[in-house]
C-alpha cells in the first residue's frame, strides 16, 4: 500500500534528500550576510588579479606597516564571519521555530580553523605581492603579518572578555570566537559588574515583547550571543572612532593606511548591522533591505547629502584674457606651443609629469613657449603641479621638476577610501541639516594638497603669469552632468561662441583653488563623487561636474580650437612659421583584446562593453581627424602645425589612484630607454624633433 507519510509515492530517500536540502538552504539563508563577507574575503584576490586588475590590483601591494594593518582587519573580518554565523545558528531555531538543531555551544577547533582560513588568501596574496612588487623584505612581511593577526585577535578577545564581564554569571557562556580559556571563565564567574539585566531593567523589560523569541533566556536574561555582539561593536566602535581622528586625509598617517583597510571596516560594520536586522525581520518574512532603503530615502528627502566643493574670492586685480590671439602674442619664445594631455587616473598623471618635466629639463624655454595646456582627468593633476612650479625669473630647477614627478605619482587612493568609510557612509544613513563638506572627493583633494610648500593658489592667482607670458594658460576640462556640455576650469576666457563655460562665467566674482579644479576635472567614475558648488545664495549655479573624459578624454578638442583661433588672429606673424602641437597620451592607442567564443551571458555585458569601447575609440578618431583637418587648413596659408606625440605604449596601464614601484619604474623606462623592453624609441625621437623645431621655428614645410 502507499505510505500515507510519503506524498505522491516518493521514495523515502528522495524525501530525506529534500529535507536535507531544505535544512541546508534555510541555514544558508539565515546566515547569508556573514557568508557574503566570507565570499568577499575569498573572492577579492581573484577579482583583483584577473577580474579588475587595472582598478584593484595595486591595492594589494603594500608597505610593511600597510601589511600589518590589512592583516589586522582581515583577521577581525574572519572572526566576524564566524561570530555572526554562530549567533544566528545558536538562536535561530527558537527565533524561527525551525526543525534543525541549534549550533553547538562549544566551538570545535576544526570550525575555528575553517573560518579563519577565509582570511588566508587575502593576507597571503598581499604579503607575496608586497615582497615581489612593493620592495618589502620577506622578514618584514612575515613580521607584519604576524603582528597584524595578533592585533586583530586581541580586539576580538577583548570583546569576548567584555561579554564575560557583563553576562549574568548564572548563564552559561557559549564559545563565540574561540574555545573557552581560563581568563574568560574566571572573568565570568568572579565579575563584580552587574549584568545588563540589572543595569537596564526597564529598557530590557520594554524591549522583550517587541523583540520576541530568540533574544532572552527563560529567566529573562539577554542571551550571551547578543551580549557578545554588543561588546564587539563597542570595542570596534572605539577603533573606528580612533581611525577617524588618526587617519585624517592630508596627513602622513592617513596616507599610510591602505584603502583595503577601509573596505574591510565597511564590510565588518555592515555584516554585523545587516545580520542583526535580518535576524529580527526574517521572523516576519520581511526583506532585510526594505527598511534600509526606506530609511535612506527618508534621509535623502530631509538631509543635505549632496556633494559640494568650495568657492573662494576671485583675485580682483586680474581679468581673464579673452582672445586666444592675445595669449599667443604674449609668448616670450618665437615658437608657439600648445599641449594636450589625456586622462586615465594616476597613470595619466605620472606619464604627463614625466613628459612635461622631461621636455622642460631639455628645453628651458618650454614653459615660456607653451601658451596653453589643455588637460583632462589625471592629466589635470600633473598640469596643476607642473604649472605651480614655474617662476617669472627663471626656469624650474631639477629638484623642482623631481618634486612635480613625485607629487604627480603619489597615491591618493587610501585617503579616498577613508572618505568612503567615514563621511560618505554616514551621509547615507543619518540626516544632515548643514551642508557637509567632507566626502571622498574632499579627501582626495586633501591628499593632493599634502606637502604643498605654499598656500594652494586659485585659478585667478595664475592669470597674471599668463598675461606676462611666463606661465601657460591652462584648461582643466570637466563636463556638466545635467547638460552634458564641456566646462573648463581655465585661466583664460573662451570666446562666447565656443559654448564652453568657466568659473568666471558661472560664478561671477568667485573662484576655485587649482586643487579643486583638478579634482573636478578628475572625477573618476564612482571613485570620487560628482559635486556642485556650495550654495552661497539662491542664485549660485547648482550644476554638477563629472570627469572631463566623458566628453573628450584626449584634451585635444579645446587645444585645437584655441590654436585655430590664435593663428587666425595672428596670421601674418605665423606665416611661414612652425607651430608645435604636443600631445601626451598615457595609454596605447590600441590594446590587445582576446577574441573568442562566449556564452549567452555575454549578451548582457556586451552592449555596455560596446558603449565603453566606442566612447574611447570615437573620441580618439574624432580628435585625430580634426587635427589632420587643422594641419591641412593652415598649411594652405603657410603655417605648419607640427604634431609631436609622447605616448605610453605598455598594455593595461592601471586606472586606480595608486601606482606600484614596478609601474613607477615602467614610466621611467618608457621615457628614458624603452628599446630594452622591446618598445620603440619614439618618445626620445619626438623629443629630439621638438628640440630641433624649437631651434628653428621658421623652417615651415608648408
Amino acid at each position: 500500500m502507499q505510505d500515507p507519510d510519503t506524498p505522491f509515492g516518493e521514495p523515502p530517500t528522495l524525501r530525506s534528500w529534500l529535507a536535507t536540502l531544505q535544512h541546508w538552504l534555510s541555514r544558508t539563508y539565515a546566515t547569508r550576510f556573514p557568508l557574503l563577507l566570507g565570499a568577499l574575503l575569498l573572492l577579492f584576490v581573484p577579482l583583483s588579479l584577473w577580474g579588475l586588475p587595472g582598478m584593484l590590483r595595486n591595492a594589494l601591494v603594500l608597505s610593511a606597516n600597510g601589511l600589518t594593518a590589512v592583516s589586522w582587519f582581515t583577521t577581525v573580518a574572519a572572526f566576524t564571519v564566524m561570530a555572526t554565523r554562530r549567533v544566528v545558528l545558536l538562536y535561530a531555531p527558537v527565533r524561527f521555530e525551525t526543525t534543525w538543531q541549534p549550533g553547538a555551544p562549544r566551538l570545535r577547533v576544526a570550525e575555528l580553523v575553517s573560518h579563519l582560513l577565509v582570511a588566508l588568501p587575502l593576507i597571503a596574496t598581499c604579503a607575496v605581492l608586497s615582497v615581489t612588487e612593493g620592495g618589502v623584505t620577506r622578514t618584514a612581511a612575515i613580521f607584519g603579518v604576524m603582528l597584524g593577526i595578533a592585533g586583530g585577535s586581541i580586539i576580538v578577545w577583548v570583546a569576548w572578555l567584555g561579554q564575560a564581564f557583563i553576562t549574568n554569571r548564572e548563564t552559561d557562556l557559549p564559545d563565540m570566537v574561540a574555545p573557552r580559556d581560563p581568563a574568560t571563565v574566571l572573568a565570568h564567574r568572579s565579575t563584580a559588574i552587574p549584568p545588563l539585566e540589572r543595569q537596564f531593567p526597564r529598557l530590557l523589560a520594554w524591549l522583550r515583547p517587541y523583540l520576541g523569541p530568540g533574544y532572552f533566556t527563560a529567566r529573562g536574561d539577554l542571551l550571551p550571543g547578543h551580549v557578545f555582539a554588543m561588546t564587539f561593536l563597542g570595542v570596534f566602535a572605539v577603533v573606528y572612532a580612533w581611525g577617524y581622528v588618526r587617519w585624517q586625509p592630508g596627513t602622513e598617517r592617513g596616507a599610510a593606511i591602505p584603502a583595503l583597510v577601509f573596505v574591510l571596516v565597511v564590510g565588518i560594520l555592515w555584516t554585523w548591522f545587516l545580520t542583526g536586522v535580518s535576524f529580527f525581520l526574517d521572523r516576519f518574512r520581511l526583506p532585510t533591505l526594505l527598511p534600509i532603503v526606506a530609511c535612506s530615502l527618508v534621509v535623502w528627502t530631509v538631509s543635505r547629502s549632496d556633494h559640494y566643493f568650495d568657492l573662494v574670492a576671485a583675485n580682483a586685480d586680474v581679468n581673464l584674457l579673452e582672445a586666444p590671439g592675445v595669449l599667443a602674442a604674449k609668448r616670450t619664445h618665437p615658437l608657439l606651443t600648445v599641449v594636450a594631455i589625456d586622462g586615465g587616473g594616476i597613470q595619466a598623471s605620472g606619464w604627463a609629469a614625466r613628459v612635461l618635466t622631461g621636455v622642460q629639463a631639455q628645453w628651458p624655454d618650454f614653459a615660456r613657449s607653451t601658451r596653453l595646456i589643455s588637460a583632462v582627468s589625471g592629466g589635470s593633476v600633473a598640469t596643476m603641479y607642473f604649472v605651480n612650479e614655474l617662476r617669472p625669473e627663471r626656469a624650474p630647477t631639477e629638484e623642482e621638476l623631481a618634486y612635480v614627478r613625485t607629487m604627480s605619482t603619489r597615491a591618493s587612493l587610501n585617503e579616498t577610501a577613508w572618505g568612503l568609510a567615514y563621511p560618505d557612509l554616514w551621509r547615507a544613513l543619518i540626516p544632515i541639516r548643514s551642508r557637509f563638506e567632507k566626502d571622498r572627493g574632499w579627501a582626495m583633494q586633501k591628499a593632493w594638497e599634502r606637502g604643498w610648500t605654499a598656500p594652494v593658489p586659485t585659478l585667478s592667482d595664475w592669470v597674471r603669469g599668463v598675461y606676462e607670458g611666463w606661465r601657460p594658460a591652462i584648461g582643466l576640462n570637466a563636463v556638466g552632468v545635467e547638460d552634458g556640455q564641456r566646462f573648463s576650469f581655465a585661466t583664460f576666457a573662451p570666446p562666447y561662441e565656443w559654448g564652453i563655460w568657466t568659473p568666471d562665467g558661472r560664478y561671477p566674482g568667485r573662484d576655485v583653488s587649482v586643487s579643486t579644479a583638478a579634482r573636478l576635472s578628475a572625477t573618476f567614475p564612482y571613485v570620487t563623487p560628482i559635486a556642485r558648488a556650495r550654495p552661497e545664495s539662491p542664485s549660485t549655479y547648482a550644476g554638477h561636474f563629472a570627469d572631463g573624459g566623458y566628453y573628450d578624454n584626449t584634451g585635444m578638442g579645446l587645444a585645437m580650437r584655441w590654436l585655430d583661433r590664435a593663428i587666425s588672429d595672428n596670421l601674418e606673424s605665423f606665416r611661414h612659421q612652425v607651430v608645435a602641437f604636443v600631445r601626451i597620451r598615457s595609454s596605447p592607442a590600441t590594446t590587445t583584446t582576446a577574441f573568442k567564443d562566449r556564452g549567452w551571458q555575454y549578451q548582457v555585458a556586451g552592449p555596455i562593453q560596446t558603449l565603453m569601447a566606442v566612447r574611447v575609440a570615437s573620441q580618439r578618431e574624432r580628435a585625430e581627424t580634426e587635427l589632420d583637418f587643422l594641419q591641412r587648413l593652415w598649411c594652405r596659408e603657410g603655417v605648419e602645425v607640427r604634431a609631436f606625440e609622447f605616448a605610453f605604449e605598455r598594455d593595461h596601464p592601471p586606472l586606480s589612484w595608486q601606482l606600484s614601484p614596478r609601474q613607477l619604474a615602467d614610466i621611467e623606462r618608457e621615457w628614458h630607454d624603452p628599446t630594452k623592453d622591446g618598445h620603440s624609441d619614439r618618445n626620445q625621437a619626438a623629443l629630439k624633433e621638438l628640440l630641433e623645431t624649437a631651434s628653428a621655428p621658421d623652417r615651415s614645410r608648408c
